[in-house]
């Protein structure tokens, strides 16, 4: 495993090699954006965003099998040295493919076994069922970030065909999505169906990245760190919005954001297919739930 490193010549010019890695990737880099993988879209530079849109590493043009992915990701050095920076990227697919090799069960069919279905999350899968296409949210096709998006989630592609996005192109409703995120704020458990521990939703809405570089900023907006999958809230103030210390939040490209806040006992789920206004609409959203608390 390689890094790229800066280098200069004898002319004070600067490139950028490839060096081995200090220390190998944790599972823990994988949960919280510390491996040194990027999107190619937000590469932070431009060997980098050349290299993944080359080997299609997000499989947006062609349909990239598991071990195809891996091969291709790991010839490509990373941005950063591992553990060192929070990048958001695609540490979440391949936190999905070490999920499958452990289960022995493709990602959605296992989600669908440990988690969708014990929570009664009965339309949410990776795939569009028959019926469901009329209920298909889309977003306009002048959105000029929807083309590209798009072909990341393929919702009525085969998921057998290309490796499952651990990190993006699932399709669930919002009823479902609450649910979900009624479970994380009850600790794990919803209607009698334990899915974590107390102690492992806590550690997950804990901050994970203090002292390191690099920042959610362009998702959560400032005042929040990042837990195990989200940005998390490190004060009562320092924010663009109002919400408590520990509150939770994450979106998605495509417009859709939620938000949890264990101390208010607060479940927010926010659904809308408008990439090119997402970031708007989440801290929108926001103003409006805690604007609606009386107490």
């Amino acid at each position: 495993m390689t890094v790229y490193a800066e280098v200069q010549d004898d002319r004070g010019r600067t490139s950028r090699v490839a060096v081995p890695a200090k220390r190998p990737i944790l599972v823990w880099d994988l949960f919280r954006h510390t491996a040194g993988f990027t999107y190619g879209g937000s590469a932070p530079f431009p060997e980098m965003k050349e290299a993944y849109e080359k080997a299609d590493v997000e499989s947006r043009d062609t349909d990239v099998p598991n071990a195809e992915f891996i091969k291709r990701l790991a010839a490509i050095p990373l941005a950063y040295e591992p553990g060192t920076r929070w990048e958001y990227s695609v540490a979440t697919d391949v936190l999905g493919l070490v999920v499958e090799k452990v289960a022995d069960k493709r990602l959605d069919l296992h989600l669908d076994e440990v988690l969708f279905k014990p929570l009664g999350m009965k339309e949410t899968s990776f795939q569009l069922r028959p019926g469901q296409a009329p209920r298909l949210a889309d977003a306009y096709d002048a959105d000029p970030l929807k083309a590209d998006l798009w072909k990341l989630a393929r919702p009525e592609a085969d998921p057998g065909k290309r490796y499952v996005h651990g990190g993006a192109g699932a399709l669930i409703t919002a009823e479902d999505y609450f649910r979900f995120a009624q479970m994380v704020v009850n600790g794990g458990e919803l209607d009698g169906a334990r899915i974590l521990s107390r102690e492992s939703v806590e550690f997950m809405l804990s901050n994970h990245i203090q002292g390191l570089a690099g920042s959610p900023f362009p998702t959560t907006g400032p005042g929040y760190g990042f837990g195990l999958g989200w940005g998390v809230r490190l004060d009562e103030g320092g924010a663009w919005v109002p919400g408590s210390k520990g509150d939770a939040m994450w979106a998605g490209a495509g417009g859709t954001s939620f938000t949890v806040d264990p101390k208010e006992k607060i479940v927010g789920v926010f659904l809308s297919a408008g990439p090119s206004t997402r970031q708007h609409t989440r801290f929108l959203f926001k103003n409006l739930l805690y604007g609606a608390l009386v107490r």
